[in-house]
């Protein structure tokens, strides 16, 4: 069991290393390590010990990206965030209604599916961290990534209690 965590850590630590020396984040090489490890015939067991592990390190990758927002910026864009929030909230929801419509779902299932779909997910802070780090986006694009995806993640039990409701009500 010891030779298998062993070999866990020092594969994802390994990849993350070879992938920030060509350049890219090593966030990113231990997300490919995951995805890796993940298709191997040892998954069952890499996922039992790192089970453990998981709430502590979800915990420390949240931490990690709150610690990163500026809550005086956040203050002082509160309306544009909301705003954009609102509409990428939408426009993403309207999307996955349409793909799920066109894969032959009920009305109600997509419109549930829509609603539950709707927010950007952890990948968002992956992907706008990259970016900046890259210089593809300036700080402030990042931040605004960060906080309206934060709020996206927050309004999502609220959205599927009202996706219910509303997948209901069809």
């Amino acid at each position: 069991r010891e030779l298998v965590m062993a070999m866990t850590l020092l594969s994802v630590l390994a990849i993350a290393a070879i992938t920030a020396t060509v350049g890219l984040s090593m966030a990113l090489g231990a997300l490919l390590a995951g995805l890796l490890l993940s298709e191997s015939e040892f998954r069952h067991e890499v996922e039992t010990d790192i089970e453990p592990f998981k709430g502590l390190l979800l915990g420390l990758f949240f931490l990690t990206v709150g610690m990163g927002i500026d809550l005086a910026w956040v203050a002082a864009h509160a309306a544009p965030l909301i705003l954009g929030t609102l509409t990428f909230l939408v426009i993403k929801g309207l999307i996955v209604y349409g793909l799920s419509r066109a894969t032959g779902a009920s009305r109600s299932v997509s419109v549930e599916a829509g609603f539950l779909l709707g927010q950007a997910g952890e990948f968002a802070f992956i992907v706008a961290g990259l970016g900046v780090a890259g210089g593809v986006l300036s700080s402030e694009i990042g931040q605004f990534v960060f906080v309206a995806t934060g709020l996206g993640m927050m309004a999502t039990p609220l959205l599927a209690v009202a996706g219910r409701r509303f997948a209901a009500q069809i």
